[in-house]
């Protein structure tokens, strides 16, 4: 994957549109309208603080500062090295990388962060949070956001008439999903950052924070995201 050698305006187009208002109604996922992403008002998790200076950077890139760019290029080294979390991953294709590189090269990678990150929630989010994480986060069209609605246009287009390499990204996907699971340390708790525990949490209401899947059922976990994945953009598995 490219690098940033210059200030780039599809970060322009990024920052934006940080809200994410856009309807895609055809796209039959969970839900084919995308919210907006609001700051929290409760205590950022580390990994939150560190997407906001992400978002800090890419502002600095579109300045011209030197110091930004730096800052902005380990950023990306780090999520391709699968240093941050998924949902960081795919702000980031949707940033960056996909505008560049296309949807036929970007699938697989698209395909593994989701995996990964529903693999996550299943295992340390909340009914609510994963409710959250698909229809308010948009995660998983995320990587599609930067091109508003065309955007998601041209990823149902893309599915529709290239269903064969779809299921080859696919397949390719699931492989590194299975390869990195177990080895990545990025914080897998993100997803706690999704859901009605945290606002209760907030609020000083009844706080209980969400109990992790026991682990005997993280092979079930892990079946369910593959085929959830699979599932939401309609590639047969």
């Amino acid at each position: 994957m490219q690098k940033l050698k210059s200030p780039n305006l599809l970060l322009v187009a990024f920052l934006s549109i940080s809200t994410l208002v856009f309807s895609a109604s055809s796209f039959a996922g969970p839900s084919a309208q995308v919210g907006e992403i609001a700051q929290s008002p409760y205590r950022l998790q580390s990994w939150e603080q560190r997407r906001l200076r992400t978002r800090e950077q890419m502002t600095g890139v579109l300045a011209h500062d030197a110091a930004a760019g730096t800052a902005f290029d380990k950023t990306l080294t780090a999520s391709e090295r699968w240093q941050l979390t998924p949902m960081e991953t795919m702000e980031l294709l949707g940033a960056f990388y996909m505008p560049r590189e296309g949807i036929e090269s970007g699938l697989p990678v698209i395909l593994t962060a989701a995996m990964l990150g529903w693999y996550d929630a299943l295992r340390y989010g909340s009914a609510s949070g994963r409710d959250e994480i698909q229809t308010n986060a948009k995660f998983f069209l995320l990587p599609f956001s930067t091109s508003g609605k065309t955007g998601v246009e041209q990823l149902i287009a893309y599915l529709k008439d290239h269903p064969d390499q779809a299921k080859k990204s696919a397949i390719l996907a699931e492989s590194m999903f299975v390869k990195l699971k177990d080895g990545l340390t990025y914080d897998h708790r993100w997803p706690t950052a999704y859901g009605m525990e945290r606002f209760q949490c907030g609020m000083t209401l009844d706080c209980k924070i969400p109990s992790p899947l026991p682990r005997d059922k993280w092979p079930e976990a892990e079946a369910a995201a593959k085929a959830f994945v699979f599932k939401y953009y309609h590639i047969p598995q």
